[in-house]
């Protein structure tokens, strides 16, 4: 336990995160919630991309990632897996949170996916969160792809991918 504010246990940061997210990706994009989560740590944690296995075609942003790398914390965080789990309360009250507010689709989460509704964004938190895509554009590129360009399961997913979920056992 830290006595510093530390953004991935907070259900609030995390809303905010979701609708970075959303600002990101295209409107009629369907994840996953365990597919976003995983962004999610990432969009945190960016130098921790260094460990998952990118596709071929993206090893070029193994510059920018090196970058994030040299971005020290000034806590010190457990492993990947155990980080995680600790975040996984705080991301579904978030999720949860605006599927209450109506600004992610209800029957989307009953399937365990995450479908943002026509709800606009809240002016106070879009320009927030366009200005933090903007200032971190590299990161964002990259948190698109892992949404977009990955898929969530099995040999090849995001799970295997960045070993932050058990994949073993996925249907192929």
């Amino acid at each position: 336990m830290s006595l510093v504010y530390q953004e991935a246990f907070d259900a609030h940061h995390a809303i905010f995160r979701i609708f970075r997210l959303r600002l990101a990706l295209r409107h009629d994009l369907e994840l996953f919630v365990d597919h976003w989560r995983i962004i999610d740590f990432f969009m945190l944690f960016p130098g921790r991309l260094e460990r998952m296995r990118l596709k071929s075609e993206h090893r070029k942003f193994r510059k920018p990632i090196k970058e994030f790398t040299g971005r020290k914390r000034y806590e010190n965080q457990p492993d990947d897996v155990v980080l995680f789990r600790r975040m996984e309360i705080v991301q579904l009250a978030a999720v949860n949170t605006l599927v209450q507010a109506k600004f992610l689709s209800d029957d989307a989460l009953k399937k365990g996916q995450m479908h943002f509704s026509a709800a606009t964004v809240p002016e106070q938190i879009e320009v927030p969160a366009k200005s933090h895509n903007d200032q971190e554009a590299a990161l964002t590129e990259i948190l698109e792809l892992l949404a977009t360009d990955y898929v969530f399961s099995g040999k090849n997913g995001i799970k295997s991918r960045s070993g932050l979920l058990e994949h073993r056992y996925d249907a192929i």
